[in-house]
């Protein structure tokens, strides 16, 4: 689980600034996972694109048979004959829902910098009906046909600045694919800082059986598999044996050196949120624009009620209005979290809110094993009774 301190005086967003407090607030879990990944050239190259060219006028770049036209990547062959694959399209049609405090839907956190318009009123409709509405509808086919010019996606913050050169793609909680045969994740922190320097001497296990192939170039890790792996800079590159995905295939991956084992992220593969997943996924590969699948993020601002009044928080001018969600919006959220990889809940400050206290004090971890939670708090009703609760999700 992960908590997150309300400061919205120390990021220099102005008073009442109701559209980027939104979209802060909604992006900065979902931004923060995708800093820091290994700089691949398309992304070096994408670099030098210029933000304050008209799209028109910006520069096509090419690396490694690929070209940068537009904020899309596309592969080409020989014969410059252009390739868009689907594993370039972003994935955040498929599987991310964010909702604002007065019912207003939007599918990422960066949208609101692109002058992205609401996809639905959850004040009006289920979740289910907006997932699968017309803004939705839209939006995936836009990215399956390539269409996004004057699209906010577009110009996608995301793409020119937070993942450059790519647009975010499918995640299986901390498993993250690369290229080909390869995915990534994240080493624990703690056991990084005890292993800094000590990245020749790991070994990837899988099922208690070492990987054959350690400290493999990682264009030999996407291009070949076959257990091929390298730690790099905090992260490990690898492949199965048999090339399937590590997070679905119900496998045990664990980091050894020396003496000191951690365990790589896994999911709980007999559980509703696993098969959400994989649906999801086969329908984004597949180009799905009506999806059976449910969003498998979902990012929530509950209420505008706080217990502090800053100055600076945007949030401040809606409390005013009494703008807010219908109480039934909280029921069909919470109707949703058994499908959930991820859940963001916000406010305000969401401890004012009872339901919130009830989902804390009565989560049952076999419900979902696979949730992530994370919630945004001021921090000043959080004692450690409750510390103690949110340790459990």
């Amino acid at each position: 689980m992960q908590v997150a301190r309300c400061a919205p005086a120390l990021c220099g967003r102005k008073p009442n600034d109701l559209a980027a407090d939104t979209a802060c607030r909604q992006s900065i879990f979902v931004a923060a996972r995708r800093n820091g990944t290994e700089n691949r050239p398309s992304r070096t190259a994408t670099r030098r694109m210029s933000d304050k060219l008209p799209a028109e006028r910006q520069p096509k770049l090419e690396h490694e048979g690929e070209t940068v036209e537009h904020g899309l990547r596309r592969h080409h062959d020989k014969s410059n004959t252009f390739i868009r694959p689907e594993t370039q399209r972003c994935a955040m049609p498929w599987t991310f829902m964010a909702i604002g405090v007065g019912g207003s839907v939007v599918p990422c956190g960066y949208w609101a910098y692109s002058q992205g318009h609401s996809l639905g009123d959850t004040n009006r409709q289920t979740l289910d009906e907006i997932w699968n509405g017309s803004g939705y509808q839209e939006l995936r086919s836009r990215h399956v046909s390539g269409d996004l010019e004057g699209y906010p996606c577009g110009s996608c913050m995301a793409f020119r600045h937070c993942t450059i050169g790519h647009y975010p793609q499918f995640e299986f909680g901390d498993v993250l694919w690369d290229q080909g045969f390869c995915y990534t994740v994240r080493i624990g922190e703690r056991f990084w800082e005890r292993h800094p320097a000590s990245g020749g001497d790991m070994i990837l296990l899988e099922d208690g059986v070492p990987l054959p192939h350690p400290q493999a170039l990682h264009d030999d890790i996407r291009r070949l598999g076959k257990g091929r792996y390298s730690v790099w800079k905090g992260y490990i590159y690898f492949s199965t044996i048999d090339g399937s995905n590590p997070a679905l295939n119900g496998r045990k991956y664990e980091l050894r050196c020396g003496d000191d084992v951690t365990m790589l992220s896994r999911l709980d593969v007999d559980c509703a949120s696993s098969r959400n997943m994989q649906l999801a996924y086969e329908e984004y590969c597949n180009g799905a624009i009506s999806l059976v699948a449910r969003p498998s993020t979902l990012g929530y601002i509950g209420t505008t009620d706080c217990n502090i009044d800053c100055p600076a928080c945007s949030q401040n001018e809606l409390r005013r209005t009494g703008i807010g969600n219908r109480p039934e919006t909280t029921s069909d959220v919470l109707a949703h979290v058994r499908y959930l990889r991820e859940f963001i809940w916000q406010g305000g400050e969401p401890y004012m809110m009872p339901r919130f206290r009830r989902f804390i004090d009565k989560f049952d971890r076999t419900l979902n094993p696979n949730l992530s939670f994370s919630f945004m708090s001021n921090g000043t009703m959080l004692n450690q009774a409750e510390l103690k609760k949110t340790g459990q999700i």
